[in-house]
């Protein structure tokens, strides 16, 4: 029958090996510290298209003048 004390010794073992491996890892950049607003920062953009936009209002089921009206979760 199978030591169940044993196997968590060894567990806890493996997990404190483990960690003290991981406290040796320099890391270049903390990405918790770069990242510290939910949104992301706003470019120049890109150079509009208008037969794009014709086409995109042409493909979509709804539209609401310059809207297109889409529902959630409605795939």
């Amino acid at each position: 029958m199978i030591n169940k004390d044993k196997i968590k010794e060894e567990a806890q073992s493996i997990l404190k090996k483990f960690q003290k491996s991981l406290e040796k890892i320099e890391l270049k950049e903390k990405k918790h510290e770069k990242e510290q607003s939910q949104f992301r920062e706003e470019g120049q953009g890109l150079d509009f298209d208008p037969e794009f936009r014709i086409a995109l209002f042409a493909n979509a089921p709804e539209t609401d003048g310059d809207f297109l009206v889409s529902d959630k979760k409605s795939w």
